[in-house]
């Protein structure tokens, strides 16, 4: 058996960012430390220049929704809902980001 690589040729990006990785260390370790029963909730693969990808799971995503202290006019909110929003319309569990 054999795991194939291939070249991305295209990836749309969302218009604006749903979080900051660097600057929003308390929603990283929310999403971190919410990480129920071991499961890979929430994966960050790190390039050498501090961005990577990132993939969380729509369930963690509302979970901050509903747990995370957020500051009424927070700019996530409307983004992380967003994310959600089109998750489900996409049929997945998953939302991926791409940090840089």
């Amino acid at each position: 058996m054999s795991v194939r690589a291939y070249r991305v040729i295209s990836k749309e990006l969302a218009e604006n960012c749903s979080f900051n990785l660097w600057n929003d260390n308390d929603l990283i370790d929310f999403f971190k430390e919410n990480d129920e029963n071991n499961c890979p909730y929430f994966n960050l693969s790190e390039g050498e220049d501090g961005g990577g990808t990132c993939e969380i799971n729509v369930a963690l995503l509302e979970k901050a929704l509903r747990e995370y202290k957020w500051d009424i006019d927070d700019y996530r909110i409307p983004a992380i809902k967003a994310d959600i929003e089109w998750a489900k319309k996409n049929k997945t569990e998953w939302v991926n980001y791409e940090c840089f």
